[in-house]
């Protein structure tokens, strides 16, 4: 999908104070956000958590992972949204809001945006189970905040159309 005027980017929505990353070299996930750095797994296991807690509510439309270096970039990514307390141990038993399959690197992916609205967390689990690690070098969010969505212009995404009235 390419980037279009609808697709903007929220990471400044991001409240990096409560966000973190498990299993992660570094603490800060702030330097996987634009600011030239990465995120990269422990090298015992290429998987890596990311919680990201929003300031505001948001209607999330898009999200872009980047790795410079392909062999470390991950092959399973899921999502939740408005789940704070996923683990590790969490992975196989609770359902993820979306997997991305097929992932490719660089690639921007719509999410189903009846799934991220009025979101305050998203967790991210990517892994390369075939890697020694697993690293992100950008990760872009795209949508907008909950109080600045026009609801006039969401797409009808029923495959019958509109509901008949009932007389």
């Amino acid at each position: 999908m390419e980037k279009s005027s609808k697709m903007t980017s929220i990471i400044g929505v991001i409240d990096f104070g409560k966000s973190e990353a498990l299993n992660a070299e570094s603490d800060s996930i702030k330097q996987a956000f634009g600011c030239g750095g990465s995120i990269k797994s422990n090298p015992d296991e290429p998987e890596i958590i990311i919680h990201i807690t929003f300031k505001e509510k948001v209607n999330i439309t898009g999200i872009n992972l980047e790795c410079h270096n392909s062999g470390n970039a991950p092959t399973e990514v899921h999502l939740f949204s408005n789940k704070t307390n996923i683990g590790f141990s969490d992975i196989g038993s609770v359902p993820s809001t979306e997997t991305l399959s097929k992932f490719t690197v660089g690639k921007i992916y719509s999410l189903k945006i009846a799934k991220y609205r009025n979101i305050d967390t998203l967790v991210l689990y990517v892994s390369n189970p075939s890697g020694s690690v697993v690293e992100l070098t950008n990760i872009d969010i795209f949508g907008v905040t909950a109080e600045n969505t026009d609801m006039s212009q969401m797409k009808n995404t029923n495959p019958w159309g509109p509901r008949p009235c009932k007389k």
